[in-house]
């Protein structure tokens, strides 16, 4: 997936969400906008750690030895796990509110 349809997609969840969440917390429902809003955060950095620990979405350069190549799977997988936590602190957020 290139970073051109990963903004499209992450925006085609984000702008919709937004006014609605800002709708729900002026009505009689206060807290529930918040609830949807993390929610649709810990799906983005889940999207986002699937993306790069499993389907490697970073561009293999033409003439890239095998060395940057491992290079760079190892810290997409780094930054991949640390959206899976940063998710998970925003569901455990989510459950505490």
């Amino acid at each position: 997936m290139s970073r051109k349809k990963y903004i499209i997609f992450v925006l085609f969840f984000t702008i919709p969400v937004m006014p609605f969440c800002i709708y729900l917390d002026s009505t009689k429902f206060k807290g529930a906008g918040i609830v949807l809003y993390l929610c649709l955060q810990s799906f983005i950095c889940f999207f986002t750690s699937y993306l790069l620990i499993y389907k490697k979405s970073y561009n293999i350069l033409a003439g890239m030895t095998e060395e940057e190549y491992n290079r760079i799977e190892k810290i997409s997988k780094r930054v991949g796990y640390i959206f899976v936590f940063i998710g998970i602190l925003l569901l455990f957020s989510i459950y505490f509110i």
